[in-house]
């Protein structure tokens, strides 16, 4: 139990969280939308709400989403769809759990999800390392199938192409493979990145495993043994998010990240094809990457959104898959968090706010807020807890200071762009290639030390250099060198010396009298007398 002045501090109080998951089955026709730790199912030829989480209890005074669901329907009564909605137990679903750290309530967030259309079923992974398989039957009922632990957080989810296996990259650069139906199975190792891997693909033959990661390369494994490594894909010059296999033209990649551009792939042969610009230089990258990138098989087309950027990129790909072009720029209000690309045949108009484009004939239109299934889906997003911690409120501070500070890490959503500084791009690389440009300047001045300090030098100023550090054994070696320098200089001069004085000595002798006798001489023989 907490401290009443932490209680005091500390004020629980709840959020609504938009829907930052979109996932479309063609096939089924349904659109699920995630939000936090629940999802909505949408059909996606009426816009009508088929399941949602169960209504919560009405107690406070409230409408149950129940009667908010009938209110936000009025207008649509018997058109396709309409019978009726399947709630789906709220135990089944991901919950509000206590945080290991704070001990406060965090939203248990649905990360992953895949469709597998052929079995119809959903593959759902959460923040709490888990895996949930959930399956639609002919009658449109949604079945919890089973769930199970993973090992670790998953950053994307994959079927294998039968339905029999679920693959799933996690944030340690690993790949493990889940058997569907045996919950109680370990699961099995398949490939490792040494970085966090952001997303996988199979090839347009399921022979492959295409995956991303941190160090901006994209790998192209052979499955199922992926220790056989196709090709590196090397071209990124940040971090990879997105990659979408275009289906109409073999062997054909598109993939983008924290680069302001996508880059076109040969991904059989390692090949860059082309690098299609989105992005100009007024976009500060430091606060963006490529949030979702979905491909459209009938139109060739694909739609592309950035982090905290209001605008969705329509890129169109030639009929050869060998080049990008883009198409059409949609301005939106709020920066949008995914996007699903709609049959024109299907729904006509857009489905959620902010979140899903529908194609039509020539062009998309952003969407509205007053369509009938915007009104629907806004009683099923996720309430979730957010702490607010009071800022101390200082005299003469401004009004703003006393309100709360809130913590929106809480929401759920990966922030790719933070990723940027492990690539060399942050404030403190920032810093740090600023303090090495002034060094720069100050030695190419002629300078150094930058510390302030007077320098010492001559009647100029200029800094006279220290001599160079020498090591010891060296040292010692010069002084051995010059000393026997010294002694030949010195064994020359005294031979010279001796020389001279021998010359000297043979001169006088020569120029003596022949029958003389010398001073030596005569002294001597007087003594002898």
């Amino acid at each position: 139990m907490a401290d009443s002045s932490t209680t005091a501090a500390t004020a629980a109080t709840t959020s609504k969280l938009p829907f930052h998951g979109l996932l479309h089955s063609e096939a089924l026709h349904r659109v699920v939308l995630v939000s936090g730790s629940t999802f909505v199912v949408v059909d996606s030829t009426t816009g009508e709400v088929v399941a949602a989480p169960a209504p919560l209890d009405a107690n406070a005074g409230q409408q149950t989403q129940q009667q908010q669901l009938s209110a936000g329907s009025k207008g649509s009564k018997g058109s396709k769809g309409s019978k009726g909605v399947q709630w789906i137990p709220r135990s089944a679903l991901p919950s509000t759990l206590p945080s290991s750290v704070t001990g406060q309530p965090v939203t248990d967030t649905l990360r992953g999800y895949a469709w597998h259309e052929p079995t119809a079923s959903l593959a759902l992974t959460t923040d709490s390392k888990s895996l949930a398989v959930w399956t639609v039957s002919p009658a449109g009922a949604w079945t919890l199938r089973n769930t199970r632990p993973m090992v670790k957080r998953a950053n994307c989810v994959f079927w294998t192409h039968d339905g029999r296996r679920i693959l799933v990259a996690d944030k340690f650069g690993d790949v493990y493979r889940f058997q569907t139906d045996d919950a109680a199975k370990k699961p099995q190792l398949v490939l490792g990145h040494v970085s966090m891997l952001l997303d996988a693909a199979w090839s347009n033959d399921h022979q492959h495993i295409l995956t991303a990661d941190r160090d901006e390369k994209i790998r192209v494994s052979k499955y199922p043994h992926a220790y056989d490594i196709e090709v590196f894909l090397l071209g990124h010059e940040q971090f990879i998010t997105r990659m979408a296999v275009l289906s109409h033209a073999e062997n054909r990649l598109v993939s983008g990240g924290g680069d302001p551009y996508l880059i076109l792939w040969d991904y059989m042969a390692g090949t860059v094809l082309q690098k299609l610009p989105l992005l100009d230089d007024s976009v500060d990258l430091k606060t963006t990457a490529l949030l979702s990138l979905v491909a459209n098989k009938p139109q060739r087309l694909l739609a592309v959104i950035f982090e905290k950027i209001n605008r969705v990129f329509i890129v169109e790909s030639s009929a050869d898959g060998n080049s990008l072009s883009l198409k059409q720029t949609i301005e939106t209000a709020q920066a949008p968090l995914n996007i699903v690309l709609m049959q024109p045949a299907t729904y006509a108009s857009p489905l959620v706010e902010l979140a899903v484009y529908s194609a039509g004939s020539k062009s998309f239109a952003a969407p509205s807020s007053t369509h009938t299934l915007v009104r629907h889906v806004a009683h099923f997003v996720t309430d979730a807890p957010i702490l607010e911690t009071p800022a101390p409120a200082t005299e003469g501070a401004d009004t703003t200071a006393g309100e709360a500070e809130v913590d929106e890490s809480r929401g759920g959503l990966f922030e790719f762009h933070k990723l940027r500084k492990w690539s060399g791009n942050s404030h403190y690389h920032d810093k740090k290639r600023q303090q090495q440009k002034a060094r720069d300047e100050i030695l190419a001045n002629g300078g150094g030390g930058g510390s302030g300090r007077k320098r010492k030098g001559g009647p100029d100023g200029e800094r006279t250099p220290n001599p160079p550090k020498q090591s010891r054994a060296k040292q010692q070696q010069q002084d051995k060198d010059k000393q026997r320098q010294m002694t030949r200089e010195n064994a020359k001069k005294a031979k010279k010396a001796k020389l001279e004085a021998d010359q000297a000595a043979s001169g006088a002798a020569a120029s003596a009298p022949a029958g003389g006798v010398s001073a030596d001489a005569s002294g001597t023989a007087a003594h002898a007398e």
